[in-house]
C-alpha cells in the first residue's frame, strides 16, 4: 500500500523531538510492508532575529530523509493569533503542489493526514481535486479545543464529511469527535517502541545522568504549558500531606524557564529540577530513573509519556481524567488523582509508598502499524489483512 501522510507535526534535524509519535506510526506502517512518503508543511518565518522556537522552525530543510523516509515541506503564511482564521486555507495553497506531485509520481492509495485543523481541513480541500481518498488521526488539542471554536468547527465537518474514516487516541477521544461526523470512528492508540522503553536499574540511570543514587526522585516528562499542567505539582509539593524529602526532576521543553523561576519564587528550588528538553535518547533514563512519574494534564489525547514510564517500569500519579483511566486500568500501575494540589500531595506520598509490580507487556509500535494499515484497507477497498478494534 502507498500511503502518503500530511501532518504540520514531524521531526526534523532542528526539531528531533517534533511529533516523534507520528515518525514511529509511519515507521511502523513502512516494516508492515506498506510505502510512505511524508508531506509536512511549516510556516514561513521571515529573516532576522527572532526567538529560538522561530529560529528552528526557519532552519527546518524543505527537503530531507528521516530514517529512510522522505519528507517534504512545503512554506505557508502563518501569522500571529490573526493567521488561525485562514490557516487552513494557507495551508492548502502550500501543499497543492507538493500533493499533485505525489499524486503523479507516487500515486497514493490513501493520504494520512495528522489532525483536525489546519490538517484535515486543508487536505479535504485538495484531495477532493485529486480524488485520492484521506483518513484522518485526531490527536487531542485538534478535538478539545480548536473544534471548540464554532467557524472552525464548521470546517471540520465538512472535512470530516468527505473522509474515509478517522482514527481517534482513545475512546474519550473518540466519543469527542462523534458530534463531528457521522462516519466511521476507530480507536487506534499510540504505542511504545519497547527496543527504548524498558525497565533498567534505576541507580544505572542516574549515574548515567549524573544524579545521587541515593534520595527518592520524581519526574514529569512533557511540554511545560497550561494544558500540561506542571504548576499544579508546585502547589501539591507546598501541600502538608506531599512528601518532604523527595526531589522533582521536570523535563520538557516549552515554558520552562518560567516554571523555573515559580520554582524558585515559591520557595522550592531545593526540591524542583527543571531540565528543560532533554535528547530524546535520555528520556528511557529519566523514568527509570524516577521512583515514579507525575503526569498533571487537563487532557491528553493519548497519553504518550503515562505509556513510556509504564513501559520503563516507573509507576504513575496522574490526573483523574477520562484518558489517563485508558492508559492506567489498575492501581497496580498507578494513582490518580483529582487536580487539586491536596490530590497530588497525597498520591504523591501514596505512588511512592505502593508495592512495584511487574510491568505488563507495553503496547509496541508494531502493533498500531498493523492496526493502522489493517484499517486503511479496509476504509479504502483492499481487503484488511489484520483484524483492529472499533469505537
Amino acid at each position: 500500500m502507498r500511503i502518503l501522510t500530511v501532518t504540520s507535526l514531524f521531526p526534523g534535524r532542528p526539531l528531533p523531538a517534533n511529533g516523534v509519535f507520528v515518525l514511529r506510526r509511519v515507521l511502523a506502517m513502512r516494516a508492515e510492508g506498506a510505502e510512505v512518503r511524508v508531506v509536512s508543511p511549516q510556516p514561513w518565518v521571515p529573516p532576522g532575529p527572532l526567538p529560538s522556537g522561530y529560529r528552528d522552525l526557519r532552519a527546518m530543510p524543505k527537503a530531507e530523509e528521516i530514517e529512510g523516509v522522505a519528507v517534504r515541506r512545503p512554506r505557508y503564511l502563518m501569522l500571529p493569533k490573526i493567521g488561525m482564521w485562514f490557516q487552513d486555507r494557507a495551508y492548502a495553497r502550500a501543499i497543492r503542489p507538493a500533493l499533485r506531485e505525489e499524486a503523479a509520481r507516487f500515486r497514493p492509495d490513501v493520504i494520512d493526514v495528522h489532525y483536525l485543523y489546519p490538517d484535515a481541513c486543508a487536505v479535504a480541500r485538495v484531495a477532493r481535486e485529486l480524488t485520492i481518498p484521506y483518513i484522518v488521526s485526531a490527536r487531542g488539542s485538534d478535538v478539545k479545543r480548536i473544534a471548540r471554536i464554532p467557524a472552525i468547527a464548521r470546517r471540520i465537518r465538512e472535512a470530516l464529511g468527505g473522509a474515509r474514516g478517522t482514527i481517534a487516541m482513545s475512546k474519550d477521544l473518540a466519543a469527542a469527535l462523534r458530534p463531528f461526523t457521522e462516519g466511521d470512528i476507530r480507536v487506534i492508540p499510540n504505542g511504545v517502541d519497547a527496543a527504548v522503553f524498558h525497565p533498567r536499574d534505576r541507580a544505572q540511570a542516574r549515574r548515567a545522568l549524573g544524579l545521587p543514587v541515593e534520595g527518592r526522585r520524581v519526574v514529569c516528562v512533557g511540554r511545560v504549558d497550561d494544558v500540561h499542567g506542571q504548576d499544579l505539582l508546585l502547589e501539591a509539593l507546598r501541600h502538608p500531606d506531599a512528601p518532604m524529602d523527595i526531589v522533582l526532576d521536570v523535563v520538557g521543553e516549552g515554558e520552562f524557564e518560567a516554571f523555573r523561576r515559580r520554582a524558585t519564587e515559591m520557595g522550592l528550588s531545593h526540591r524542583v529540577r527543571v531540565m528543560g528538553p532533554v535528547p530524546p535518547q535520555q528520556v528511557p533514563l529519566w523514568f527509570s530513573a524516577a521512583d515514579a512519574s507525575a503526569h498533571p494534564g487537563r487532557w491528553a489525547g493519548s497519553p504518550n509519556a503515562v505509556l513510556e514510564s509504564l513501559a520503563c517500569g516507573t509507576r504513575c500519579l496522574a490526573s483523574d481524567i477520562p484518558e489517563m483511566r485508558e492508559a492506567l486500568p489498575s492501581r497496580a500501575e498507578g494513582i490518580l488523582a483529582p487536580r487539586t494540589p491536596e490530590a497530588f500531595a497525597r498520591g504523591l506520598a501514596a505512588v511512592l509508598e505502593a508495592r512495584s509490580e511487574t510491568p505488563r507487556p507495553a503496547r509496541t509500535w508494531s502493533d498500531v502499524g498493523r492496526e493502522v494499515l489493517a484499517y486503511f484497507e479496509e476504509r479504502c477497498g483492499a481487503p484488511a489483512a489484520v483484524a483492529s478494534h472499533r469505537a
